[in-house]
């Protein structure tokens, strides 16, 4: 699906006139990021969602993406099974699992020791760590899904 497809799809739920006005633009933006814009001669406007793609693209960094999956109660998880040969082996994966939760515990009991709670920093890095392991594993495990440590 292109992205003006997924956008108009969107807009459809609650109507183009009412998200325009809750996002503070002009209805016939939103319409015009619903049209194909592949060339000049194309009447639809780059969207947001071309625009973060462009962004990745350029930058070779997916945080956008992570934090666009984050706002929505996710975490962005890329696709390493499909390149094999860039794909560390099994053991160098688990291994990096436990470094992983070791980093985690270790941030959890500094933050414990120095006064007994957990503030507001100590949160932020603990939450860092999380998200790094969770996308680690889950990696992991769809590389396992599509058999990626199989039997050769």
């Amino acid at each position: 699906m292109e992205s003006h497809e997924l956008l108009s799809q969107c807009f459809k739920k609650q109507g183009v006139k009412h998200c325009a006005t809750e996002l503070g633009l002009s209805a016939p933006l939103l319409y015009k990021w619903c049209e194909p814009n592949k060339s000049t001669d194309d009447s639809g406007a780059v969207n947001p969602l071309d625009r973060v793609a462009q962004i990745v693209r350029l930058t070779g960094d997916h945080s956008p993406i992570d934090w666009l999956c984050g706002q929505a109660g996710g975490v962005f998880v890329a696709d390493t099974s499909s390149n094999k040969s860039t794909l560390p082996n099994m053991i160098q994966q688990t291994h990096k699992i436990l470094k992983e939760f070791s980093d985690l515990i270790d941030v959890i009991s500094v933050g414990m020791t120095d006064d007994g709670k957990i503030d507001r920093q100590e949160s932020n890095r603990i939450r860092d760590e999380w998200q790094q392991m969770k996308t680690i594993v889950e990696s992991f495990v769809m590389a396992c899904e599509k058999g990626v440590y199989g039997a050769k």
